[in-house]
């Protein structure tokens, strides 16, 4: 979640990876190297949002139960998981900025892929809070925002590297893919091509 960049809706929330006015190319990468690889039914690259669930504070590691799985060639940039995200976190399918993912278009018509927050083990939105507003879920594995202790300051959106930390001007607080809760993340569940699975 950077603070500028953010071209798919109004003023008023931001989100880092949109306009990729920092080089998203660049953060690719990166993603690839640390993401589990699978191969899908069709021989396409599976990339696993997850490696692994490490309590913040601990050596333990602990797999999750289900993943967030994204085949970025299956991609349409349809955008749907961004609206049912929204739905689901906002009540409101008309507030897509209100998502906590994003379907990027790196090459119209050839080139998409779904951005979501990795869940990182080391997480650098994590280390930099202040005041200690995001944790790991021990249930879930996802990194949450407790908004009780958000104080605004941002240092979270600028730290995360693939522009995932989100932050709601209105509100003055950061925002993030939660997972959902474990429950079957909306993106996946009414991802149209399978571009986003949860197993």
């Amino acid at each position: 979640m950077r603070e500028s960049g953010d071209h798919r809706g109004p003023k008023g929330l931001h989100g880092g990876a949109p306009g990729a006015p920092r080089g998203l190319l660049r953060p690719l990468r990166p993603v690839q190297a640390h993401c589990n690889h699978e191969e899908d039914g069709d021989g396409g690259q599976v990339m696993d949002a997850r490696d692994r669930v490490m309590d913040r504070g601990t050596e333990s590691v602990q797999p999750p139960q289900k993943r967030l799985y994204v085949t970025p060639d299956k991609c349409t940039a349809c955008r749907t998981c961004e609206l049912a995200c929204a739905f689901r976190h906002s009540r409101s399918a008309v507030q897509p900025q209100a998502s906590r993912i994003t379907a990027h278009v790196i090459v119209p018509d050839e080139h998409n892929v779904p951005l979501v927050c990795l869940q990182c083990d080391d997480a650098a939105c994590v280390a930099a809070c202040p005041v200690g507003a995001l944790g790991r879920n021990a249930e879930t594995g996802a990194i949450e925002v407790t908004t009780a202790k958000c104080v605004g300051c941002r240092q979270c959106v600028a730290a995360c590297p693939f522009g995932q930390m989100r932050f709601d001007d209105r509100k003055l607080l950061a925002f993030k893919c939660d997972l959902c809760g474990g429950d079957n993340p909306s993106c996946a569940a009414f991802c149209p091509t399978g571009a986003l699975v949860w197993r």
